[in-house]
């Protein structure tokens, strides 16, 4: 996950909540939405009969209603259609709900068009209001938290003119990806053997690449393996052999449930042109030659002979049997380039939500609201200063002053607290909760041990700063020379309780208080870094599997894991507590020659709480701490949005003078953004909407990437159950 940080800049971060409202059919080539009717028509899946695509000027193609209806917008209802009806690509081929679908949410007044009896809302509902909450405050994502957000109601003419995405679908290949409608694809059709891919590329904002679904080695079990078996076959391509990996990316899970690493990179040496890249690369997964691909895309792209090219990818792991891996080629300089949309369109195909089954769903979703102050937000970092950390500590300390400079950027109220990762007779620690005390306890740890010595206990009775979660100095700061001085005061006694010394001090830092140094303030937002070589100490003192270079775990061994491991991650997604957890450690499936354990626990805890971790072997470990800056942005404002959004769709407009909206465009120098990974939009520029203005922000979402829920205990990852919903 961990990106190339860019240029400091002050942001705000606003997420966002929103109801469900009607829904809308991600039809694609497979169903036959174009069978039967003349060229440019369209089947309207709701009457059956053809409808045009094409509509006058000042009009715009209704997909619910499957007609031209007064409107405007950039595309004006031209939907494209595959007259084929086969595999190959669709842009709107009769958008509309076929009928309720898995995973919806729809109430009387969110609810199914085919239902003459039910009141419809939202896109093709020109005089209906969506629901959303009353005016007022709104439900904050945190219960502590201040109402940060005032929610109005939207209209149907905020989600009227909502651009559905282009459609990448295949059925063999069980994917659907949504691209920006200024991408041009197209299937691939191998001169010989199978495969279920396209590639695409867009030349107007200067990136290329591909999506295929392949299926998996038997070492393959993760998604990180996946990873690094790319980056190998790239290095095995002429010309390609001094490609290098360049970010990790995030190991995370997407809004199917399923594991994926998400904009990761791999740089490809300098004067490497994409288009040529994007077709070896693609090639060599299936043991084919660049020639024998078969596509109609003929574009070709400029390298710079001085400078690299970079693809970024993600890569999904949905069985034994398949996996999908999205790639986007590009130099590295537009990548990077904020002037251009090169980073945001790439990062958008990559991050995550781009990507589902291929017969999924879509839904449109709209809400208002009134920006409201500033937020907070308290970081703890658990350091384990070993003697082979000692170069890791070294360079997170050089590294405090420019963290907190990242930190100011973001605009949130930021406080650092650092603890060491040596405990010593947890049980009889008063200043420790019975509630923290009985995690230990439940794990037969706290007393006993090996040949009757407490677990918890730092080696030869050595004591050090950090002790049971103690934060060093007292508390919390935001003197980048006290974050310095601090991290090279971490103890060096050997122990690695790096989890469970962090959750400690969280513990410590309870109940939250006003105007106190040594708590975690009332309405912050929490984040939990981990930073350690080897894996969590009691993991290792209570599995024999959990250590050493193992890179894979058995399904029974996963098991037996994740069910020690549930009361702490439930304690983490505590109301009152709320912590994601990134981490810089030794990552599954990548090697890491500097460090002593493959961390299997510590990066379930970071993709079962929603945070990323970074290889402790990278080159450049102050990259994640880059990233957790970034994390900030998100986690400070306390409201997320509800489901998946197709990035693509997501549309953003302020309240002007006079009641006249004002349309943000989507950029990182003025206008919004969007992060997959923390599912918020970001405000930068002048154009920035200021506290107390109104804001519309209406998008489309995938069905099935909301959770319908009674308890807490039925949400996966950090997500609560509010309103019968997790969110």
């Amino acid at each position: 996950m961990f990106e190339q940080a860019r240029s400091p800049r002050r942001p705000l971060w606003i997420a966002l909540m929103a109801m469900s409202v009607v829904m809308l059919a991600a039809c694609s080539d497979d169903a036959s939405s174009t069978k039967g009717c003349p060229a440019g028509q369209i089947t309207n899946p709701i009457s059956g009969g053809c409808e045009p695509v094409d509509c006058p000027a000042g009009h715009i193609f209704n997909p619910i209603k499957g007609a031209c209806v007064i409107g405007s917008g950039p595309d004006a209802g031209h939907l494209d259609t595959d007259p084929s009806g086969s595999d190959a690509v669709t842009q709107n081929n009769g958008l509309g709900d076929s009928g309720q679908q898995p995973g919806d949410t729809n109430t009387s007044n969110n609810t199914n068009p085919n239902n003459a009896n039910n009141h419809c809302t939202g896109l093709g509902c020109d005089d209906d209001v969506i629901v959303v909450p009353d005016t007022g405050p709104g439900t904050p994502y945190r219960p502590q938290d201040p109402a940060q957000a005032q929610y109005h109601s939207c209209t149907s003419a905020d989600t009227r003119n909502l651009v559905a995405p282009k459609f990448l679908s295949h059925t063999a290949g069980n994917y659907l990806l949504t691209t920006e409608r200024s991408v041009n694809a197209s299937l691939v059709t191998p001169t010989a053997g199978l495969l279920n891919a396209h590639v695409f590329e867009d030349t107007q904002n200067k990136f290329t690449g591909f999506v295929v679904s392949l299926a998996p080695q038997a070492n393959q079990t993760t998604p990180a393996m996946l990873s690094q078996a790319l980056l190998t076959s790239i290095q095995s391509i002429t010309g390609m052999n001094t490609a290098s990996l360049r970010h990790a990316g995030r190991q995370t899970l997407t809004h199917d449930q399923m594991s994926a690493v998400t904009r990761a990179s791999i740089l490809l040496p300098n004067g490497t042109a994409p288009h040529v890249a994007r077709d070896a690369i693609l090639a060599r997964q299936i043991g084919l030659t660049a020639q024998n691909l078969g596509h109609t895309l003929t574009a070709t792209f400029s390298a710079n002979a001085n400078a690299p090219s970079v693809l970024v990818y993600q890569i999904v792991r949905r069985s034994n049997q398949q996996y999908v891996l999205i790639a986007a080629l590009a130099t590295l300089a537009d990548y990077e380039n904020d002037a251009l949309t090169t980073g945001t369109r790439i990062d958008d195909l990559v991050s995550g939500t781009a990507l589902a089954y291929a017969d999924e769903s879509m839904t449109d979703q709209c809400v208002s609201y009134t920006i409201r102050d500033t937020n907070e937000v308290d970081i703890i970092i658990s350091l384990d200063a070993s003697g082979s950390m000692s170069g890791v500590q070294n360079a997170l300390a050089n590294f405090a002053q420019e963290f907190t400079q990242l930190l100011d950027a973001t605009g949130a109220d930021w406080r650092v607290g650092i603890t060491g990762v040596d405990c010593d007779n947890i049980q009889n620690d008063a200043g420790l909760s019975q509630e923290y005390r009985n995690l230990w306890s439940t794990a037969s740890s706290g007393a006993g041990g090996i040949f009757g010595i407490e677990i918890c206990k730092t080696p030869f009775g050595i004591g050090g700063s950090g002790n049971n979660g103690k934060l060093i100095g007292g508390g919390f700061t935001r003197d980048f020379q006290q974050i310095d001085s601090r991290m090279r005061q971490v103890s060096t006694t050997g122990s690695e309780y790096t989890l469970t010394m962090g959750v400690a001090a969280i513990d410590r830092s309870l109940p939250r208080a006003e105007n106190s140094a040594s708590k975690i303030r009332p309405n912050a937002a929490v984040i939990l870094v981990v930073v350690t070589d080897e894996n969590e100490e009691l993991f290792k003192q209570k599995f024999t599997f959990i250590g050493g270079t193992n890179q894979t775990l058995t399904g029974a061994q996963r098991t037996e894991m994740e069910a020690f491991a549930r009361p702490w991650i439930e304690y983490l997604r505590r109301p009152d507590v709320d912590a994601p957890v990134f981490g810089l450690y030794w990552l599954p499936g990548q090697p890491c020659a500097g460090a002593t354990d493959v961390a299997h626990d510590i990066d379930h805890f970071v993709t079962q709480t929603g945070g990323a971790g970074g290889s402790v072997c990278q080159g450049d470990v102050t990259t994640t701490f880059r990233d957790i800056a970034d994390a900030t942005r998100d986690l400070t404002s306390g409201l997320r949005l509800i489901g998946a959004p197709v990035a693509t769709t997501i549309r953003v407009a302020k309240e002007g003078p006079n009641n006249v909206d004002s349309v943000l465009n989507r950029s990182r120098i003025d206008g919004f953004d969007f992060d997959a990974t923390n599912n918020s939009v970001l405000f930068e520029g002048p154009s920035a909407p200021q506290v107390d203005e109104r804001v519309v922000v209406p998008y489309m979402r995938w069905n099935r990437s909301v959770q319908p829920c009674e308890t807490t205990s039925q949400c996966t990852g950090t997500r609560k159950c509010m309103n019968g919903v997790c969110r």
